[in-house]
């Protein structure tokens, strides 16, 4: 009887190996169990996006804000979590199974090789960990199926399990020359990695880290870009047409930030995507700063860059510098550009450039509100009234809805600003027929203002105030028309008392009727105490608005007219920082220091009042309060020094 050594190393392991050499089962080919890994990674494809989207989404966010260790807490917690799912689907299936299921397609199973039995639990948890690891150092000890006995890689040898197959031939143990083949694999592979793989990884990964791109809830494409697409030039690219539909109101913000959104999450590092991610965000003013820092850092040279650097002067409220870097560049400028260009030369009553680049923009339909409505709108302002009024009537019958009632709303309002004008039929008829009782509307401060001078000149304050009763008991709506009600009536004390207490909470530009009633304060008031309380709280107030600047100018005339100059300066000056296109205003500037021998400065005052009066027949800014009066002491002192100052620099 012959003694088995027990100090034999794997004397038992060997027998069982070549049991299995010696069994029916044949060793599974490489290039098999590597389709069959392919198979796999199909299937885990989407399990892995579902598990690990909140992570990536989370880190992502806590970059943007420079939290840099929840970032790489949450970053830690997802791969943990996918580690988890990967060795779960590489463990229990093939326990459960005998193999997962792109073996199954591949006609391969894995077994034990002591009694060719079953996986046990252990074995499969083991194994999976192995491929776990193999796949962190991009799988190289996969190629041990290429160099061992069995054609075991690295998993299944720590496992000590094997991979058969049940439907091909005899697959004998690699040859010498598949072990070369191995060998001169693993270098060519680690050379191939250093040299090019290790740089390329290490850029994609320090840009996965410092992106800053936070993704909206849906990444889809925007249905209204899709729709409006067919009809722009090829020239212009999908997100280009976006932003100029952004900047004409065709669309919200959500379907930008969808449209910023893909190009960010599709790999590509745009400035354009940036700035429409900034502009998407403008609900949120420090995330969006974030991605307009980003915009420059991107393409410093880009139009895009341009903008964004616009909008900064926008907001600091450097508005000649925005106006002269728009006029330098606006002819060459993307679509985009020219109608936010459009917005700014309107306000800034540059009404020829408005009409030119209005004729610059395409042809698209989708344009036709936005166009239409700056064409009447500009028509309006430069005086031709007629035309305006064709133009205006064109535009109403062919928008829709909101716009269409919006434009109205300017309209009337505009027609109406001194007051109650002759013309007041004609202008506000589209607004009367279309109002119909929304007062939802009445949110909107343009058609509100409508809907006031409406009542205010049909007289129907009594009737107005009836269809009110079931506002609530404070509001401003039935407190400002039941004060007209008082004036109508002769009950001037009623009225202001009715004033005061809209005007009592302070000026807001939320509050749009507290500037009407303290104009209609300051027009029936003789009281020096009354004026004073609302000069306060106007020096209080920080808006730049246009109901602002009609109380401001309202009282430089009413400091003017009682001999107090220096004071209608100061308030004069506030006006033309914040709104920069007042002719009132600047007058009294000039008048100012023409009076204290600053020659220079009031020239260019006079100046800044000839390229207004130029650009507008209406003049940019005469009150409620002066009514259209012609002998008012501002411009009768203003013609005298006009003449002056023509006659010193003037040549």
């Amino acid at each position: 009887m012959v003694l088995e050594d027990p100090f034999a190393p794997n004397t038992s392991k060997r027998k069982d190996r070549r049991a299995f050499q010696k069994s029916a089962h044949k060793l599974a080919a490489p290039f098999d169990r590597l389709t069959a890994f392919l198979i796999d990674l199909l299937f885990l494809f989407p399990l892995v996006n579902i598990v690990f989207a909140p992570f990536h989404r989370e880190s992502l966010r806590a970059y943007l804000f420079h939290f840099e260790e929840q970032a790489s807490f949450y970053i830690a917690l997802g791969v943990i979590t996918l580690a988890i799912v990967f060795i779960l689907y590489f463990a229990v299936i093939p326990y459960l199974f005998g193999a997962t299921p792109g073996k199954k397609i591949m006609g391969l199973r894995v077994i034990c090789p002591e009694e060719n039995s079953q996986l046990r639990l252990s074995q499969s948890v083991l194994r999976s960990i192995g491929i776990l690891g193999e796949m962190a150092v991009m799988g190289l000890p996969l190629l041990g199926a290429f160099r061992d006995k069995l054609r075991r890689p690295l998993h299944d040898r720590i496992a000590d399990t094997i991979v058969v197959s049940d439907r091909t031939h005899f697959l004998d143990s690699p040859s010498a020359w598949e072990k070369k083949l191995a060998n001169s694999a693993y270098l060519s592979f680690a050379l191939f990695i250093v040299c090019l793989f290790v740089p390329f990884l290490f850029n994609k990964y320090k840009n996965y880290l410092t992106l800053d791109h936070v993704p909206s809830g849906n990444t889809s494409l925007c249905e209204v870009v899709d729709q409006n697409l067919p009809e722009w030039d090829q020239t212009e690219g999908r997100l280009e047409v976006a932003m100029t539909l952004y900047a004409a109101g065709a669309v919200d913000e959500e379907c930008l930030g969808r449209e910023a959104d893909f190009m960010l999450w599709s790999g590509e590092e745009s400035a354009l995507a940036y700035l429409a991610k900034a502009f998407s965000l403008s609900d949120s003013p420090s995330l969006s700063d974030r991605y307009l820092e980003k915009v420059c850092k991107v393409d410093d040279k880009s139009q895009s860059c341009f903008l964004s650097e616009l909008v900064g002067h926008w907001m600091d409220g450097k508005w000649k510098s925005v106006t002269s870097q728009l006029k330098e560049k606006i002819l060459e400028s993307q679509s985009f550009i020219k109608v936010w260009a459009i917005r700014h030369f309107f306000t800034s009553y540059y009404f020829s450039e408005v009409e030119d680049l209005l004729e610059s923009l395409p042809r698209a339909e989708s344009l036709g509100e936005f166009t239409s409505s700056y064409r009447t709108k500009t028509l309006f302002k430069k005086g031709q009234k007629e035309m305006a009024q064709v133009a205006f009537e064109s535009s109403v019958e062919n928008l829709k809805g909101d716009s269409r009632l919006s434009l109205a709303a300017w309209y009337c309002s505009e027609a109406n600003l001194k007051g109650c004008s002759a013309d007041y039929r004609s202008s506000c008829q589209h607004f009367s027929q279309l109002f119909k009782d929304q007062w939802d509307y009445l949110n909107d401060q343009n058609i509100l203002l409508s809907y006031l001078r409406t009542t205010e000149c049909s007289e129907n304050v009594p009737s107005e105030l009836a269809k009110l009763k079931e506002l609530e008991e404070g509001s401003e709506i039935k407190y400002y028309l039941e004060s007209l009600n008082f004036l109508n009536t002769g009950k001037k004390e009623e009225a202001l008392k009715q004033l005061r207490r809209l005007v009592s909470l302070g000026l807001d530009s939320s509050r749009p009727l507290s500037y009407e009633a303290a104009l209609k304060w300051l027009n029936f008031t003789d009281e020096d105490k009354d004026f004073e309380t609302i000069l306060g709280m106007w020096d209080l107030d920080h808006s730049r608005t246009k109901m602002w600047e009609n109380l401001g100018q309202a009282l430089i005339e009413r400091l003017f007219q009682e001999g107090d100059l220096e004071s209608s300066y100061k308030r004069a000056q506030k006006i033309v920082e914040r709104r920069p296109f007042n002719e009132r205003a600047y007058k009294v500037k000039a008048i100012y220091e023409h009076k204290n021998g600053q020659l220079k400065s009031a020239w260019q005052s006079s100046k800044r009042i000839l390229e207004v009066q130029r650009n507008t027949s209406l003049g940019a800014g005469r009150s409620p309060a002066s009514t259209l009066q012609k002998n008012n002491p501002i411009d009768q002192r203003w013609n005298r020094v006009q003449r002056d100052l023509r006659k010193r620099f003037d040549q």
